[in-house]
């Protein structure tokens, strides 16, 4: 939702949360799934997904990168590789950008927070 093509970035999401905690005075902190979710890519964008050669899949088993596993309710199970280099560059890139935009957005506020 945050890259959908490759270093285009949308940050209306994020702007309206932080409205919306400004509106309210309430605090909010956002999680950062990237990569990976409960060791799974469903958040990666499709340009991720849909690039195996560039952004490598684990191998589950030994020479399989997708497979069916029975301890995951028997669905096909397919996860970016923590070893490539590609997709930790794209993860924290969009991380970074993120976080630039949050400081932007919020900066007036930061030194008023209690961390």
């Amino acid at each position: 939702m945050l890259e959908l093509e490759e270093g285009q970035f949308d940050f209306r999401q994020v702007g309206g949360s932080i409205e919306q905690a400004r509106k309210y005075e309430v605090h909010i902190r956002f999680l950062w799934f990237g990569a990976w979710k409960n060791a799974q890519c469903y958040y990666a964008p499709a340009w991720v997904k849909y690039n195996p050669q560039r952004f490598w899949r684990a191998e589950v088993k030994k020479g399989k990168k997708k497979t069916n596993l029975q301890n995951f309710h028997g669905m096909p199970y397919t996860t970016l590789s923590g070893h490539c280099e590609e997709t930790r560059k794209a993860d924290g890139r969009a991380f970074a950008a993120l976080m630039r935009h949050i400081r932007e957005m919020d900066q007036q506020d930061w030194h008023l927070q209690n961390i």
